[in-house]
């Protein structure tokens, strides 16, 4: 095998948390396309995606770093530190981007490779911006283990808003540390940030950093596999997002979906890549055999999610508070929390008080006695802004999270609602 060029060394730092029954295709896809190394920061998976990681730790594949979070931390920054700082010198070039994002040569090759190599050999270059072509649900309601890059098929238009995001390839000694975000970071002083065809980047707006006033998906671009279908978007969001705390109050619900599932052309994966894909994970899997790796492990299956069973009965106005009474529960009898949420937004409820509904078990095979819940959100908490759009309240578990549906009878008291927002 022709040795590797170190200028063309091209490394894919990332951080991962229970990615399992899409890690395969995505090392094998990038592996495919040029990628040599892989340094992967495991944060805290409990879905059996770590024993596979450490199984192709083992085979010399990737990297594997335990990463655990720190309690209202986003690790996703502090991820690409560690790694950044610990394994710089193993490559020329490292691309940081997510499980849902896969590097794709647009230029005709199967490899970014050659489109890489012109844009090394400009010793003005510090780091590429590469934007996102944003890829819809193409109408998929639920998981199937064929491939991502052939389930999804339809896309956003090129002049789509959310494709000015871009994510970094940096050259290793142009580094300097993160950004804000996980799109920009900071080079030495002097050297340009570029797209993909070499042009200057223009920021689009200056107050929020990692969008481009230009699209470019020439001579490549990351396919951004953001929602998939209804299901994983479903099971995904429970998780939260890597570069963002918890408390920080914004986080990816249907309305998110409903903005990103955009299926407006079609197209495909060229068909010769694809075949080299399915080769590259077939060697992949063999591998995995031969060192015995569990095949529970090397197959990990896509977990379903538990379905929510409920009903809100009423919301009303007590004082300050708006208050929520009804039923709930999930059908594998996983524990139930509540949060309130508006658009994009998710705010705390107070303490739930469990209710006996003997009511709904009489009618519902499998309701537990208590189903019922009382609860309630302080409206001085919530944005004046946000306080004229009905409030939502939904039922989470692991793995899950849902908006309660309203019964025949409910009415939300938004005129009243309202008038607290003036």
């Amino acid at each position: 095998m022709k040795k590797i060029n170190d200028k063309q060394k091209l490394a894919i730092a990332a951080i991962f948390k229970n990615e399992g029954p899409y890690i395969l295709e995505w090392i094998a896809f990038h592996r495919t396309i040029g990628v040599d190394n892989f340094f992967i920061a495991d944060n805290g998976s409990t879905d059996g995606s770590s024993d596979l990681l450490q199984a192709l730790e083992k085979l010399g594949i990737i990297t594997y770093i335990p990463f655990p979070s720190t309690p209202g931390v986003p690790p996703q920054l502090s991820a690409y530190k560690k790694i950044i700082n610990e394994h710089i010198s193993e490559a020329q070039w490292f691309a940081f981007i997510d499980a849902d994002e896969f590097l794709l040569p647009t230029d005709g090759e199967t490899s970014i490779k050659p489109a890489l190599q012109r844009l090394t050999e400009d010793n003005s270059i510090g780091a590429i911006a590469v934007n996102w072509a944003t890829y819809g649900s193409s109408h998929h309601k639920e998981y199937s283990a064929d491939l991502v890059v052939e389930r999804f098929n339809y896309r956003a238009t090129k002049d789509f808003g959310v494709n000015r995001h871009y994510k970094s390839i940096v050259r290793s000694d142009a580094y300097v540390d993160t950004h804000e975000n996980p799109h920009l970071f900071k080079i030495k002083e002097g050297l340009r940030y570029v797209h993909a065809n070499n042009r200057n980047i223009t920021q689009y707006n200056q107050e929020i950093i990692g969008l481009s006033q230009e699209t470019c998906w020439e001579p490549f671009r990351i396919n951004h596999y953001i929602v998939k279908s209804f299901e994983e978007f479903t099971l995904k969001k429970n998780r939260g997002r890597a570069t963002i705390a918890a408390a920080a109050g914004l986080n990816r619900n249907n309305s998110f979906f409903q903005g990103h599932d955009r299926n407006d052309e079609k197209e495909t994966i060229n068909s010769n890549l694809l075949e080299l894909i399915k080769n590259e994970i077939n060697r992949l899997k063999q591998q995995l055999i031969q060192i015995k790796t569990d095949k529970n492990i090397i197959e990990l299956p896509f977990p379903k999610a538990p379905k929510l069973i409920g009903c809100m009965d009423y919301a009303k106005l007590i004082g300050s508070d708006l208050e929520f009474l009804g039923w709930a529960f999930f059908d594998d009898n996983s524990p139930v929390t509540f949060h309130a949420s508006i658009d994009n937004f998710i705010f705390e409820t107070k303490a739930t008080t469990k209710i006996f509904r003997p009511d709904v078990k009489r009618k519902i095979l499998g309701a537990p006695i208590d189903c019922g819940f009382r609860t309630s959100i302080s409206l001085s908490e919530i944005p004046r802004n946000l306080l004229h759009k009905e409030i939502y309240l939904n039922a989470t578990t692991t793995g899950a999270s849902y908006r309660i549906p309203a019964g025949s009878s409910y009415q939300y008291p938004l005129p009243e609602t309202t008038k607290l927002a003036r």
